[in-house]
């Protein structure tokens, strides 16, 4: 296995492989994300192990710089043996030593020494200071609400840099340390429906997403990604515990009762390091004022972190007419949208065909439209390609005429454009969607990708794309995130690591065919037949009518170079294709 640019070391602990810098376990055929404060617990423990850690050790090791309270790593090593299925009463892996500590009691086995070019090292050095000169907040005509910018803290290094670093691992603690996070963290938890409808509950996670959405448009302010939020979603946990969970400073919680043509919001900021309530609020809105309420939640929640950072500017996104049933579908097209698959996409493009129906001008859902259709497009999905290039075009257009500033439209236009082979007009795109909002982890994962088609630089799509799943471990697409980095190191001729990356993409979506052939190539490409064969033969049970040219056409619709092993993948599709 090969070190990703930049981050830590994966290596093994008995029959479990740990992949740091992703903050992923994977033991036997499951895997499990955790919190990145947890994982950095496991690999101070891998650092040391046969030795006594004691809980001062990690607290000083992991929490120098934040406040909490010694509860954070009893949660962390909980968790840590729920994931690693732990007995502690005969334990495996984390021993507890009465009032002295944890012994990690398996010894951490390195997969590869790590290997980094110095021009790698010189060019992500380059760029991330690019990009955070890139992501300053920039004043738009119009804007008007004010907001939260400049970050008062940073996270100091996760290990105490005077510590001696005798062997590989201790390296990759103090690596994994060095990359910055923003102190100033903020959760949104999904909202309490109070409502017996069942559809109401569509209405608080769409809260709960859009005023996510425009905090994260703060620049440098650190919000934790619907995504990373939604699992806490009918559990009863503690806002403490949710903050530990995300590694939040702040929380903002609400409950919403819609009655009627009117609805109820009860909201309320926490700063959960202190356990204190900074902010609540109360408010009786009719329902066509959704989106005005939206503005002033953000204004107020800022305001009252405004004792903790500075005040600057959010720009603020014209959002046209609130339209509950359009609202509804639209976020039941975005919980769909956590399956990939033909029967998913169907119905995600139905639900926004019934919005647009029902509110013309409702410029996301035409953008989140259009991309849907270019994924169909890719996925073999479209009955007329012809006719579907000229729907996306026409619904980017609009899209892009009714809110030119929308963070989501913009992603979704680079996005579309990128999948439809236009990586100039994606470029653009997705550089402005992240200057807007700099917290979207799935812009920033195919900013990567395009970046690499455009200028070449393989370093850029590694380390985006890497960053995107520490930045949001639980989104919807992040298996995606894996299928680009495996497909810029297939284009730079590395098969063998292309493979890695492909086998990765297919753990977290086993149901998606396309990444199951093109491993095959890539693995073909290596000269690994025996291995390419069993691939196929995988990929046949999710797409038994797919033919050779079909997929090879799909691959140079982007520009992709079949490689030396096209003819052995082309025959082997003869060979392996199920009778009709």
């Amino acid at each position: 296995m090969e070190e990703v640019v930049g981050q830590g070391q994966d290596f093994r602990l008995d029959g479990v492989f740990v992949r740091p810098a992703l903050s992923l376990l994977e033991v036997g055929q499951q895997q499990h994300h955790i919190e990145p404060k947890v994982m950095a617990v496991l690999v101070h423990l891998a650092t040391y192990a046969g030795e006594v850690v004691s809980r001062e050790q990690l607290m000083q090791a992991i929490w120098s710089e934040v406040v909490v309270s010694d509860e954070s790593i009893t949660r962390a090593i909980s968790e840590l043996r729920s994931a690693l299925d732990d007995d502690p009463k005969s334990p495996q892996f984390i021993k507890t030593i009465p009032k002295k500590g944890y012994v990690l009691l398996s010894r951490p086995v390195f997969l590869e020494e790590p290997k980094r070019s110095t021009l790698a090292d010189a060019y992500v050095s380059a760029h991330s200071h690019q990009d955070r000169a890139r992501l300053q907040p920039v004043l738009w005509t119009g804007a008007f609400l004010a907001a939260v910018v400049l970050v008062v803290l940073f996270w100091a290094a996760l290990v105490d840099p005077n510590k001696p670093s005798n062997n590989a691992l201790r390296e990759v603690v103090q690596r994994s340390s060095s990359t910055p996070t923003l102190a100033i963290r903020v959760a949104v938890t999904p909202f309490d429906s109070l409502s017996q409808r069942e559809d109401d509950l569509f209405l608080s996670l769409g809260l709960t997403r859009d005023i996510t959405n425009q905090l994260s448009m703060i620049p440098n302010l650190g919000v934790v990604p619907v995504s990373s939020m939604m699992e806490f979603v009918g559990h009863e946990q503690s806002i403490r515990g949710i903050a530990a969970a995300v590694d939040a400073r702040f929380v903002v919680s609400g409950q919403l009762e819609p009655r009627a043509d009117r609805f109820r919001l009860r909201m309320a900021l926490i700063d959960a390091h202190r356990n204190i309530q900074l902010w609540a609020q109360n408010y009786d809105r009719p329902l066509d004022m959704f989106f005005e309420l939206q503005d002033t939640l953000v204004s107020e929640i800022a305001t009252a972190l405004s004792a903790e950072i500075q005040i600057g500017v959010v720009r603020h996104r014209p959002k046209g007419e609130f339209n509950y049933p359009a609202y509804q579908l639209v976020e039941q097209a975005e919980q769909l949208r956590r399956t990939y698959n033909k029967e998913a996409s169907q119905q995600i493009e139905a639900k926004l065909t019934q919005a647009l129906e029902l509110q013309p001008d409702n410029a996301a859902a035409r953008a989140l439209f259009a991309m849907q259709l270019a994924q169909n497009l890719v996925s073999r999905w479209s009955d007329n390609p012809i006719q579907t290039r000229q729907r996306i075009a026409l619904q980017l257009d609009t899209a892009i005429a009714q809110a030119p500033r929308n963070a989501r439209v913009l992603m979704a236009a680079g996005i579309s454009s990128l999948m439809v082979g236009d990586h100039a007009n994606a470029y653009d795109y997705l550089r402005e969607s992240l200057d807007i909002n700099p917290n979207e982890a799935h812009t920033l994962a195919e900013l990567g990708y395009v970046e690499y088609r455009v200028t070449g630089n393989l370093a850029s799509c590694v380390d985006k794309t890497s960053k995107a799943e520490q930045l949001a471990p639980n989104h919807p697409r992040i298996s995606f995130w894996s299928y680009r980095r495996g497909t810029c190191l297939f284009l730079e001729g590395e098969y063998d690591k292309a493979a890695i990356e492909l086998e990765l993409t297919i753990r977290k979506n086993p149901t998606y065919y396309h990444p199951y052939f093109f491993r095959a190539l890539a693995l073909y490409n290596a000269n690994r037949t025996s291995e390419a064969d069993e691939m196929m033969r995988d990929g046949f049970t999710l797409a038994s009518d797919l033919t050779s040219a079909e997929f090879l056409h799909g691959i140079k619709t982007f520009d992709v170079p079949f490689g030396p092993g096209v003819s052995q993948f082309e025959s082997a599709f003869e060979r392996l294709a199920p009778t009709p």
